[in-house]
């Protein structure tokens, strides 16, 4: 739900235009509040015990596995997040900045939302089949598809069509990926340092997706940082077929 709800604040915050800097800050500030509230609140309890050496030894090495594949996938979003205007006026450069933009705010909602539905009904199946692996790689390749279709788009209508596939095939990763490495945690005493380790997957992606960028990307070219997070993106799905400690 995050990435629709902020793609939506932030629409709304811009049009507003009574609001003044500072207001549209504080809102976002007390928003992040709002939603950190309610982990405040509940209180957690403690299940479950430890699992044989040689099972934990495994979730470990699946652990370690899901971690990099994560990471690899979340490069592409990053780099996207930051970049995605600019790689819109490479397709698009007769549209103006103004209405450009405005554009790409109403395709962010649409390719965020529509998703949510998307991830639900494949998480179902997973839950039914039992199998979560193969899911995960064909949203992995369903997201590399969308990328390798924004590098071929010479338009906005096509750069936005493949980007809602992008953003389709990397949000039901993400989603069946949250539930897929939870499962993986190795032991119950070290819950909060094994989820914070994980989270760095979800962090240093902000890092390493600009500087990717930077590097690869011109202002009028990105068909090469393209391929190459088509690539990684790709490869995060292929890397959790070989954990062995779930489907």
């Amino acid at each position: 739900m995050a990435n629709p709800v902020a793609a939506t604040l932030s629409a709304a915050l811009v049009g507003a235009s009574r609001f003044c800097e500072p207001a549209r800050f504080a809102v976002i500030a007390a928003t992040v509040a709002a939603c950190t509230l309610p982990l405040v609140i509940v209180r957690g309890t403690r299940q479950g015990g430890a699992p044989p050496p040689v099972l934990r030894s495994m979730l470990r090495r699946d652990l370690l596995l899901a971690w990099t594949a994560r990471l690899l996938v979340q490069i592409a979003g990053s780099a996207l997040f930051v970049y995605l205007l600019y790689y819109f006026e490479t397709v698009a450069p007769s549209v103006p900045e103004s209405v450009l933009a405005a554009r790409m705010g109403t395709v962010m909602i649409v390719a965020y939302s529509v998703p949510l539905p998307i991830a639900v009904l494949v998480g179902r199946l997973a839950d039914r089949t039992g199998r979560t692996k193969p899911f995960l790689f064909a949203a992995a390749l369903v997201a590399a598809a969308g990328l390798i279709a924004m590098m071929a788009a010479r338009d906005f209508t096509s750069g936005a069509a493949a980007f809602c596939v992008y953003t389709g095939g990397t949000s039901v990763f993400l989603a069946l990926h949250a539930g897929f490495a939870m499962q993986l945690l190795p032991s119950a005493r070290h819950r909060g340092r094994d989820l914070g380790l994980l989270n760095l997957a979800n962090t240093l992606p902000g890092l390493l997706g600009p500087v990717i960028t930077w590097a690869l990307a011109t202002p009028r070219d990105f068909d090469a940082v393209l391929i190459v997070l088509a690539v990684l993106t790709l490869g995060g799905g292929m890397i959790l077929l070989a954990a062995r400690g779930r489907r």
